[in-house]
């Protein structure tokens, strides 16, 4: 009730007329218990009696939170808009502007951000790139391992393709064990 936005005399009153508890107290001796609850409560743990439409959809806005990924797309927007200014400043005085280097280098960082955010969220994978393996003599690496498959996996850029995607899944397993083991340890020192 308190925390609903009661006053400690309609709380006072409540307790000794409706749940005819405390009678052998005042009403002041049970206001000023209260009043003490009051201030013990955490600032938070108040809330108004009336709440306006205002007020509810800023709560429910806190609530959800901030789109984070949304506002670095909107930064990354502000800041090419701000390069562009600074690009076309250049080109109209012929000479470059020492600070443009600094505003691309705040937009690879919001650039970086997004795309951190992004694989947390699973939203996107970490893109490394493909390995291409070129050689130029499979028949050698084949009779170093005492085999001509290898040197046949090699020399063709699907098979290659395969292998680099099996080791890749082998490393991902690898470290989900690595990470296994060692939430395991940690839990068994706790």
């Amino acid at each position: 009730m308190i925390c609903s936005g009661w006053t400690t005399a309609e709380v006072a009153s409540y307790i000794q007329e409706q749940r005819r508890e405390m009678l052998d107290q005042t009403p002041a001796s049970i206001e000023w218990q209260l009043s003490q609850y009051r201030t013990a409560l955490p600032p938070g743990a108040l809330t108004p009696i009336q709440r306006t439409p205002t007020y509810k959809k800023a709560v429910a806005k806190i609530k959800r939170g901030i789109d984070e990924l949304a506002e670095l797309e909107k930064l990354y927007e502000l800041q090419m808009q701000r390069i562009t200014i600074d690009f076309e400043t250049e080109k109209k005085i012929n000479k470059l502007m020492p600070t443009m280097t600094r505003e691309i280098k705040c937009a690879r960082d919001i650039l970086v951000s997004m795309a951190e955010l992004k694989m947390d969220l699973g939203l996107d994978e970490r893109h490394l790139g493909k390995l291409d393996v070129g050689l130029e003599a499979p028949e050698e690496l084949a009779a170093r391992f005492g085999k001509p498959l290898v040197g046949q996996v090699l020399q063709n850029a699907e098979s290659r393709q395969k292998l680099l995607a099996l080791v890749d899944k082998f490393a991902k397993v690898q470290q989900a064990k690595t990470i296994i083991e060692v939430e395991g340890t940690e839990s068994d020192r706790d």
